[in-house]
């Protein structure tokens, strides 16, 4: 067991704090300047000592750049997002339901409905973002809230915070009661059963434009429904967002035929997905993509085009047919 330690930290823009110092087993330390950070720990004891190092273990930037996009299919808590949730009973959780786009999907939801704590709040906290050289900057979220018939009031703030979480701003996104609601009340445990029943809100950042920020939705709990979060982007509105257009060679859509899809706007990321049957199923990027379908039917294939003023999702249904079988009789 070692009973004295060394810490060394390289580069040196950093200082020890709250009485900690290199010597300190759980020393606590603020970095001063961006960067990667190698750290080094010497453990002794009576015995005798041991090291190691660690390249580039802490690494600072000022964030994610935009465009970012959030839509929860990937496991929640999303990486680098975390929960506030200081009673430590319901909070934000994955909840599976039918989305902006009447598809299924995973959503972050609040069960109010089964929620009671009156006034408890609960946080969901972003990553760190980097708007540093942007103009227009803004968030763009799908909300679904229908509210109870007992006329609970649950509310929902969206905040911002320039120091790592330390303290939040207003944004002047707080919402109740009617203000909230995207579909009729109701008295049983809500769940979005169509596309209607979502709203997309945006909350400006210009004021915030120049420096690295979080984000973060808090709900407050009044003991009335359930409340859903989609889709939360971060784009530039001073940017054009991305034309949705493509181009394909669908005149003589057989079977046998390798087809052609190529897009045409001012994306800088495109990802494809050409549907069942397809080789190959996805791709990324502009193109030309060459595609080979096994089987005929009907087709649908799927392009979502973003760049740092917005995204696009372009769908586009075919019929491919067989090709044509040579016979004759004598």
């Amino acid at each position: 067991v070692a009973s004295s330690w060394n810490w060394s930290i390289t580069p040196s823009t950093f200082n020890f704090v709250n009485g900690t110092t290199a010597n300190s087993q759980n020393p606590e330390v603020q970095f001063t300047a961006l960067g990667n950070y190698d750290i080094k720990l010497v453990a002794s004891n009576s015995v005798g000592s041991d090291s190691i190092t660690k390249a580039g273990f802490i690494t600072l930037n000022n964030g994610l750049t935009l465009p970012f996009i959030e839509d929860f299919q990937n496991g929640f808590v999303p990486t680098g997002w975390e929960l506030d949730n200081p009673d430590n009973l319901l909070t934000w959780e994955g909840q599976s339901c039918l989305g902006p786009d009447g598809t299924a999907t995973i959503a972050a939801r609040v069960n109010n409905f089964s929620y009671n704590a009156s006034g408890q709040l609960d946080a969901l906290v972003s990553s760190s973002f980097d708007l540093i050289s942007l103009g227009n900057p803004a968030v763009v979220f799908d909300i679904s809230y229908s509210g109870h018939t007992n006329n609970s009031n649950d509310r929902l703030r969206m905040e911002v915070s320039t120091d790592c979480g330390l303290t939040w701003n207003a944004t002047g996104y707080d919402y109740t009661g009617s203000d909230l609601r995207t579909t009729a009340t109701t008295s049983s445990n809500y769940i979005p059963t169509s596309a209607a029943a979502w709203r997309q809100d945006t909350v400006d950042l210009t004021s915030y434009a120049g420096q690295s920020v979080k984000i973060r939705f808090v709900n407050i709990t009044d003991g009335g429904n359930n409340l859903y979060l989609d889709n939360i982007q971060l784009y530039d509105l001073s940017v054009a967002a991305p034309s949705a257009g493509f181009v394909s060679d669908l005149q003589d859509s057989c079977l046998s035929r390798t087809l052609t899809f190529t897009y045409t706007g001012n994306a800088t990321d495109v990802e494809w997905d050409f549907g069942s049957g397809a080789t190959p199923t996805i791709a990324s990027g502009v193109g030309p993509h060459a595609v080979l379908y096994s089987f005929s039917g009907s087709k649908r294939v799927q392009m979502d085009a973003t760049n740092l003023g917005g995204s696009t999702h372009t769908d586009l249904y075919f019929i491919l047919g067989n090709p044509p079988i040579a016979r004759f009789n004598y």
